[in-house]
């Protein structure tokens, strides 16, 4: 059993059906959540209801390492061998985590592969900072939901993705390095300020308001009838529309 300090271990649940051999749910109570670091090539979930608590999908608990810590969860998959039995049918351990919120962490920080799912988590007004590197990725289902401050630091091939309808007042957005963001015409933006550049890609499609630089290579899509003020462009960036 893995002893991590704030986390209380529940029970381990059976086998159940996925492409995990032998996979199995582990399941603990948390407390309240502020800062969200998942990293190692974690495949996770975020959904906010009303119970704190972590579920862990896998093989055996030794596959993933997370601690808790001043309500700061760091999570990740740890790297093992292949099994001895079955090297063809698995050559890695596969984790994935479910991560249930009564509220919404304010900040995000994925690294090194993670890739995931948010939803249901904005129904009350809420901040987000937002930190994305080396090919994670996130997908927020806004849910009708609004968001007061969003801030956004993306690089390395890494890509965010918000969809359905939601409300954001003001937009802060660096993207680097390869990155992607789009965000539907659903994602209304009130005000955005953004810097693009080394051939990051933007798209924000329902923001009202830009403002900032495209620069060597960096690419910013917007609608039409959105309004640019003090936005310049250089060494390739540009700028288009939706």
């Amino acid at each position: 059993m893995m002893k991590t300090q704030g986390l209380i271990f529940l029970l381990g649940v059976g086998a159940f059906c996925t492409p995990l051999l032998f996979a199995e749910t582990y399941s603990y109570e948390i407390e309240g959540v502020e800062s969200l670091d998942i990293h190692s090539g974690m495949e996770f979930t975020v959904q906010c209801g009303d119970v704190n608590k972590l579920e862990i999908y896998a093989d055996s608990e030794d596959d993933v390492k997370m601690s808790f810590n001043n309500k700061k969860l760091k999570i990740g998959r740890k790297s093992r061998n292949a099994w001895l039995f079955f090297p063809l049918w698995r050559r890695s351990n596969d984790v994935t985590a479910n991560i249930m919120l009564k509220n919404p962490p304010q900040y995000i920080e994925l690294s090194s592969g993670s890739e995931g799912k948010m939803g249901n988590c904005f129904k009350k007004q809420a901040s987000l900072n937002l930190s994305t590197s080396s090919g994670s990725s996130i997908e927020i289902d806004g849910g009708s939901g609004s968001i007061t401050e969003l801030e956004v630091r993306m690089s390395s091939g890494s890509e965010i993705k918000l969809k359905e309808t939601l409300h954001i007042n003001h937009l802060t957005l660096r993207a680097s390095s390869g990155s992607d963001f789009e965000a539907d015409d659903k994602v209304v933006i009130e005000a955005s300020e953004v810097r693009v550049s080394s051939g990051a890609t933007i798209e924000i499609c329902g923001a009202l308001a830009v403002s900032g630089k495209a620069s060597s290579g960096g690419y910013i899509g917007v609608a039409e009838n959105s309004i640019i003020t003090d936005f310049t462009t250089r060494s390739g960036g540009g700028r288009h529309k939706c």
